[in-house]
């Protein structure tokens, strides 16, 4: 999974985030749009990640396909990680935030069930978010 950074805390405000690229250079993020995923609901984790990414991009879900998000990390992962129960029914209570990037986008999965999408500042100055 390249790229993938887990983080231990997360920025309250939403809005946006510094990151560190890979040339040693901060990044500033700008959020374009969200979503909430719960364990329990019809969509699993994967769907609900590419609805946000399609939201972010203006486009229908199913034009999220290049490159397939399984080619970028293991969702069914994060979604035992953060969101299965642990032991017969009781939830998980460990907390924390993954972020990887998704062509031009960093995508957050928090373990409180936001999906957030940023996009670099300067790409775009307007979004719902």
């Amino acid at each position: 999974m390249h790229g993938v950074r887990w983080m231990t805390a997360s920025n309250d405000s939403g809005t946006s985030r510094d990151s560190a690229s890979a040339h040693g250079r901060e990044t500033k993020w700008n959020q374009v749009a969200q979503r909430h995923y719960e364990y329990d609901q019809a969509h699993g984790l994967t769907t609900e990640v590419v609805y946000a990414i399609a939201d972010a991009k203006g486009v229908s879900p199913r034009d999220i396909r290049s490159p397939p998000l399984y080619d970028i990390v293991d969702i069914p992962a994060i979604e035992d990680a953060f969101f299965t129960p642990s032991v017969g029914t009781r939830p998980r209570h460990g907390s924390g935030t993954i972020e990887f990037e998704y062509t031009e986008y960093l995508v957050t999965i928090g373990s409180d069930g936001w999906i957030r999408i940023f996009e670099t500042v300067g790409k775009s100055d307007s979004g719902p978010y």
